[in-house]
This record gives C-alpha cells, structure tokens and sequence, in this order.
C-alpha cells in the first residue's frame, strides 16, 4: 500500500486520469484535478459508481494531466530541495555571523 501516490502520478503524466481513496496523499493529488476522481468509500458499490461518474463525465484535457505530474519530476523535487537547503545554510551563515559580531 502507497500512501503518497506514484502510480497516480505515473498514470496522470501518460494522461490517464485516476480513481482512488481517500489513503494518504491521494486525495490532497487528486482534488487539485477533479474532486470526482476521489472514491468516497472502499465498498464496491461505491468504487462502481465512481467509475460510472467519471466515464460518464467528459474528457479531461490530457496536457494538464501531465503538466500536472511533471511537478512531482525527480529533477523538479530535487531542485526545491537544493534550493531549501541553500536557503537554510545562508540564513544560517548570517546568524553565526551576527552572533559573532555581536
């Protein structure tokens, strides 16, 4: 069981939209899409009837699906946390630095 999603992500960046759960990350990801992609209960009728909605729903625009995944790339995730990280050791920096000024 994965709680944040990859498979979703895999899935939306081929422009395939997704079901799924409310388990872990999974519908804080898909409520930026479509709220109906989020499966309200695990009961079967409930699964059924999601399917039937979204199948039944026009379809959503392929792009957005994978420009939506590709903020989760690797290279895109790994940049944000170098960028954090710099931050975090200049402002770190510059407290030692006033500290011994002081």
């Amino acid at each position: 069981l994965e709680g944040f999603g990859m498979v979703i992500l895999e899935s939306l960046a081929c422009g395939t939209p997704v079901l799924g759960t409310r388990i872990g990350a999974i519908p804080e990801l898909l409520s930026q899409l479509n709220d109906d992609w989020i499966i309200e209960r695990s009961e079967r009728s409930s699964i059924a009837e999601s399917i039937r909605r979204v199948l039944a729903a026009p379809t959503p625009d392929l792009d957005r699906l994978r420009q939506f995944a590709l903020q989760f790339d690797w290279h895109e995730i790994g940049g944000r946390y170098y960028d954090l990280f710099t931050r975090v050791l200049e402002e770190d920096q510059r407290s030692d630095l006033s500290r011994i000024a002081r």
